[in-house]
């Protein structure tokens, strides 16, 4: 369940390092986005890393409930991935954020 976890944790990094790095810098220069859209993701990303500390915090306290806790981790980090696939879309990126269902 350990490397099933980092590896949440690494799709969560790359996905935000995207949005920062990428999206962020190309839609100050297009203007495409929405206030609200940016600031909705910004707060989506707050709440995964809230997430995240709290599967950490209970990993070895709750082993029970990790398999839960990965299934909503894998769908909070779905729906993050396919917001910014469509705005790295509406922006004409060539870069698509992939995320694997395989281990569901």
């Amino acid at each position: 369940m350990e490397q099933e976890f980092d590896r949440l944790v690494l799709i969560f990094e790359t996905a935000e390092r995207h949005w920062i790095a990428k999206i962020i810098p190309d839609n100050d220069i297009k203007n495409i986005l929405s206030h609200y859209e940016i600031q909705s993701t910004n707060i989506r990303i707050e709440e995964i890393k809230n997430y995240l500390m709290m599967v950490r915090m209970n990993q070895n306290t709750q082993p029970q409930h990790q398999s839960q806790s990965f299934n909503i981790l894998r769908q909070k980090l779905q729906d993050l991935n396919d917001l910014i696939s469509k705005f790295s879309f509406r922006l004409k990126e060539n870069v698509i954020f992939h995320f694997s269902r395989s281990s569901e």
